[in-house]
């Protein structure tokens, strides 16, 4: 959690920085209502472990801010409604979508091959903080209407909001014609898939070649002896390497903080890996 994503993530505060976001967020729920059960996961949803992930859940609802995640997710992994929303914000517009079943469009029919790396990021465009506030209503009532068949739900459609002037936009959307997803063709070699790559203003995130089962309280005993430790929870250890901020995840995933590049992280990455004795 960092101080500059205050502003519109009301679930945090200030005693929240450098703590995992889901883990903070999980406890927070579950104080907000006590009949509520939330299972934080702190592991990176990508095309390996999307299915597992996701397996036996009746609604997928994303909060994502890249492409390549989002086409991770197919209607087909979900049960029951086998609906997905996705939704994406900028500045003050959003564009809410839901998808469902076999019969409807996917996302990869109406948005296909786009590349994060062509794409505005909220960190060079920026967010209101209003908006995803606003949006997030919608998507806890659409959400609502799903799982409990009220109302008419947003199924096959796009919705494009502007709060510049409070304009609303409902727009039907079909199947393309040869969709690879929705012809159920095999989905591109995830082995190829990147294992580090910035995200945010000098931060890096790197993966595991594949999820570590980490004796965590080992683990900690052994960052202890070698880092200045600044934080430990229950799902990672938050530590200062050198110069650099480092987020220890129980499934090997690490943030870098203060990193320049991809290769800078990855070498990092791969030093306390071996300063802390963990195999990949």
């Amino acid at each position: 959690m960092r101080r500059k994503n205050l502003h519109r993530q009301i679930l945090y505060t200030l005693e929240d920085l450098h703590f995992p976001k889901a883990e903070v967020a999980a406890k927070r729920l579950e104080k907000l209502n006590p009949l509520l059960k939330a299972e934080a996961i702190t592991e990176n949803l990508n095309p390996k472990n999307a299915e597992q992930l996701l397996k036996g859940t009746d609604c997928v609802v994303d909060g994502l801010d890249n492409m390549s995640t989002r086409y991770a997710i197919k209607p087909s992994m979900c049960e029951a409604e086998n609906s997905v929303h996705f939704w994406g914000s900028h500045r003050t517009g959003r564009k809410p979508l839901r998808l469902s079943s076999t019969r409807n469009p996917c996302l990869e029919c109406i948005m296909p091959n786009l590349s994060d790396t062509e794409l505005q990021t909220c960190n060079t465009r920026g967010v209101l903080g209003a908006t995803p506030g606003i949006i997030g209503a919608m998507q806890a009532l659409e959400t609502i209407k799903v799982i409990t068949g009220a109302g008419i739900p947003l199924k096959g459609k796009l919705m494009v909001c502007d709060f510049n002037d409070m304009s609303f936009a409902t727009i039907d959307i079909s199947k393309r014609a040869n969709c690879p997803t929705c012809k159920g063709e095999a989905a591109p070699d995830a082995s190829k898939e990147k294992l580090v790559w910035l995200c945010g203003t000098r931060t890096a995130n790197v993966n595991p070649e594949k999820v570590l089962k980490l004796d965590f309280d080992k683990i900690y005993e052994k960052t202890k002896q070698h880092f200045k430790v600044q934080i430990r929870s229950r799902l990672a250890i938050i530590f200062s390497y050198r110069d650099l901020e480092v987020s220890l995840f129980n499934g090997g995933r690490m943030l870098i903080k203060n990193v320049t590049n991809e290769k800078a992280a990855l070498e990092a990455y791969r030093e306390i890996l071996q300063i802390l004795e963990i195999k990949q």
